[in-house]
């Protein structure tokens, strides 16, 4: 679960949310960034994958949104 929170204050603060920069930036494998990703996904810190864009969109705008959220979650 620290794993996720890191991941979740890195995607906020960078406003980046790709899985070969979270694996290069940490050095966690893939299934570790894309269950954090699912997990931030239904907490709506990240929208879906979207296939048009090939991106996700990231939420939530501030630290304090995201701990709130993570709070919910942890």
């Amino acid at each position: 679960m620290e794993k996720t929170r890191t991941i979740a204050y890195y995607i906020v603060c960078t406003k980046c949310c790709k899985i070969p920069i979270l694996q290069r930036k940490f050095g966690y494998n893939f299934n570790t960034c894309d269950n954090a990703i699912d997990i931030l996904e239904r907490l709506g810190v990240v929208s879906e994958f979207d296939i048009i864009k090939l991106e996700r969109t990231i939420l939530v705008g501030t630290i304090e949104e995201l701990e709130d959220k993570l709070d919910f979650y942890f």
